[in-house]
């Protein structure tokens, strides 16, 4: 929502065989591809720093994803947005 410049916010769920993929998806300010490899990383903040934020969200979201077996990807062109999927493991009950 932060960056999604007050367009709409697109959220998917797939289930693809034995994962379940969640996509969101903004319209926003989209990122660079060179800025791409370090968004996940630990207090990385890009674009307009006076936007409030440590650069853990992305981070911690990773670590979180990844200790259940799963991968979170970024998608993303500048001026058109981002989408970011995660994918994890379907366990079912």
């Amino acid at each position: 929502m932060k960056f999604g410049q007050g367009r709409p916010v697109e959220v998917h769920v797939l289930a693809e065989g034995p994962r379940v993929r969640l996509e969101v998806r903004d319209h926003g300010m989209g990122i660079a591809p060179e800025a791409q490899g370090r968004l996940f990383g630990r207090f990385e903040r890009l674009g307009n720093t006076c936007r409030p934020g440590t650069g853990l969200g992305l981070y911690i979201v990773r670590q979180l994803v990844e200790a259940h077996g799963g991968s979170i990807h970024l998608s993303s062109l500048p001026g058109q947005g981002a989408t970011f999927s995660v994918e994890l493991p379907c366990s079912h009950m």
